[in-house]
């Protein structure tokens, strides 16, 4: 990736080149704006809908309340848009979101800094992989948000899904996090209690061991490329910079104040 020059003379990171995933043909890009609308989920009904409960069920404020952290900065989406039918006869063609990832930087109960991921697929284009894909470019851009804003650089991920939501736990595991009990929980509803399961991993090897299969479904993707073009700001004054290297070095850092504990992962959530 070239820098070109700015006019206050800083270098600055060129525009993502389109990034199209060659699995499905979807492309791959930033939201504006983090929210929860799911324009993907219009439509669904019973069980397809419930497939979103762990982002916006109605008993969420009762599971935030019980996660044993706090967000604590930007959170990022990450979308994936297939082309739609044009309302015009040669006109351009409208484009609709199918799926989405998230990650919010979060603040344990024993200080330390994570990332917390979420993610949803239409049931339409379930099963394509589109899950764990917007995950880990969701993780990547926060983290790159994180350290290009001087914010605290998170240390592990952490996904939640309720030990019933078959989609969510699978994803969870295609992606390899190993679950975790301590950031597991429990919320009452209704005289019964949901089970919650927790998955934690430090941040370095999830990037690290995702990246190979993200290259090979995303090969214009630099993880933290789309943060980095948003805040048209680079941290180094070099021609060539290898953004992920950079991203592994302050995380490996920040993992380093942290060495001698080895139960981190295992604690409170």
């Amino acid at each position: 990736m070239v820098a070109r020059p700015r006019p206050d003379g800083q270098p600055s990171i060129p525009k993502p080149p389109v990034i199209l995933d060659r699995a499905t043909g979807a492309r791959i890009a930033l939201a504006r704006f983090a929210t929860l609308n799911l324009s993907f989920a219009a439509g669904e009904t019973g069980e397809l809908r419930s497939a979103y409960d762990d982002l916006i069920g109605p008993n969420i404020a009762a599971v935030m309340a019980r996660v044993g952290w706090l967000y604590e900065g930007a959170l990022m989406r990450v979308d994936a848009f297939l082309p739609g039918e044009s309302s015009v006869e040669g006109g351009p063609q409208a484009s609709h979101i199918i799926a989405s990832g998230w990650a919010g930087p979060i603040r344990a109960k024993d200080g330390s800094f994570g990332i917390n991921v979420s993610y949803g697929v239409g049931a339409s284009h379930r099963g394509a992989g589109l899950g764990q894909l917007l995950a880990y470019c969701a993780v990547a851009e926060c983290l790159a948000n994180q350290a290009f804003a001087g914010e605290p650089i998170p240390t592990f991920v952490n996904i939640q899904a309720r030990a019933t939501n078959g989609a969510s736990l699978a994803v969870a595991r295609s992606l390899g996090v190993p679950a975790c009990h301590g950031a597991g929980f429990a919320v009452p509803a209704r005289g019964e209690r949901i089970e919650y399961v927790g998955f934690r991993e430090p941040v370095l090897g999830f990037l690290v061991r995702s990246l190979p299969p993200t290259k090979a479904r995303l090969p214009e993707y630099d993880p933290g490329a789309l943060a980095a073009a948003r805040l048209e700001f680079i941290p180094a004054l070099d021609a060539e910079f290898d953004l992920l290297g950079w991203l592994q070095d302050s995380t490996a850092a920040a993992e380093s104040v942290a060495i001698d504990e080895p139960e981190r992962f295992h604690l409170h959530g």
